[in-house]
């Protein structure tokens, strides 16, 4: 039996609603229309009598707090805002509110709620409390006080209580968790995940995983993105021995090509990482050691080769240096 109820080999008919290319489910409706039938006895949609805008603020109601805020009453995200199903994708709530009462959003920037302006919901759609801005003044203006995170949390709806209640500023609890090495060398270091192979420490940024010395240079420069083709490097000039070094005075943001460059100077060498929490397992140095700087080191593979020669392995003369048997290997037999 094919769905329908119709033998394989019959043609299953169209539902006998002029216009509609849905396929025969019961009564000659398909399944849009049978069921619009028995739940409201027309075959016509409601929402055809509304324009979309009408439709959309339809779904908003006053909120009862004060505040002023328009909330979204129909789906609302885990993450406390409004869902809207809008020209064929889903959007935010509040969005498509500053689209319709206000204009477009500029690309690249993103809705804010005001908190200046009286706005305590995260499914708020009021366009007054509403204000396109960039990434960075966005990230700047998520600081609660004590008296809004309470307001918060007493009358938002869902969402509201668990993504407002009791943030603190995100600059504030990222550097809490970084601590001075002690080795002298100024390192601010971060306490949290370290990246096992990379030695790289590791922040869930607003829902995405960061690297920690990266979020840590944009917080310096008042949260500006690193620029295109830029990676951020731990300058060994100014004594930076950390690759899980936060320290904002230790960094610089240098195109990808002068970043590879400083690798090939291993003249100063960086701590090993912390072990990792399941045991001590192969601790390296730093990738610039491992990768082809080492290797191409004429002082460092002459040192190689004489300790090959005293009756060293290669996997000995490795884990002396912090690097892969492989990697001697290749260095050694490249300078023959």
């Amino acid at each position: 039996m094919v769905p329908g109820g119709y033998r394989q080999g019959r043609i299953r008919p169209d539902c006998k609603v002029p216009g509609c290319e849905g396929l025969h489910e019961a009564l000659g409706y398909c399944g849009k229309h049978y069921q619009r039938l028995t739940k409201i006895g027309s075959l016509e949609d409601p929402r055809c009598s509304l324009a979309d805008a009408d439709r959309f603020w339809a779904q908003t109601e006053r909120a009862a707090d004060g505040s002023g805020c328009l909330l979204w009453t129909s789906v609302i995200r885990d993450t406390g805002y409004g869902q809207v199903w809008w020209d064929g994708k889903t959007e935010g709530a509040h969005r498509i509110a500053y689209l319709l009462a206000i204009g477009p959003i500029p690309a690249g920037y993103q809705v804010d709620h005001v908190q200046d302006k009286g706005c305590c919901h995260a499914e708020c759609v009021e366009p007054q409390h509403l204000e396109a801005i960039t990434h960075a003044e966005n990230q700047r203006r998520k600081h609660f006080s004590a008296e809004q995170r309470a307001q918060c949390a007493a009358g938002g709806r869902k969402g509201s209580a668990s993504r407002w209640h009791g943030v603190a500023d995100p600059a504030e609890r990222f550097w809490s968790h970084g601590a001075h090495a002690e080795d002298g060398s100024g390192c601010l270091l971060w306490t949290l995940h370290i990246h096992k192979k990379t030695g790289y420490g590791q922040v869930n940024w607003f829902g995405s995983t960061r690297l920690a010395h990266r979020v840590a240079w944009e917080l310096s420069h008042d949260y500006e993105p690193v620029p295109d083709g830029h990676d951020v490097d731990h300058v060994r000039a100014r004594g930076c021995r950390h690759k899980h070094c936060i320290e904002p005075a230790h960094l610089e943001a240098v195109p990808m090509a002068i970043n590879r460059g400083r690798r090939a100077h291993p003249e100063v060498r960086r701590e090993l990482g912390p072990e990792s929490v399941g045991g001590p397992g192969r601790r390296r140095h730093t990738s610039a050691v491992q990768g082809g700087v080492t290797k191409n080191n004429p002082a460092v593979v002459a040192a190689w080769q004489g300790l090959l020669a005293a009756g060293w392995s290669q996997g000995r003369v490795g884990r002396e240096y912090g690097v892969s048997q492989a990697t001697v290997s290749r260095a050694v037999r490249d300078a023959r």
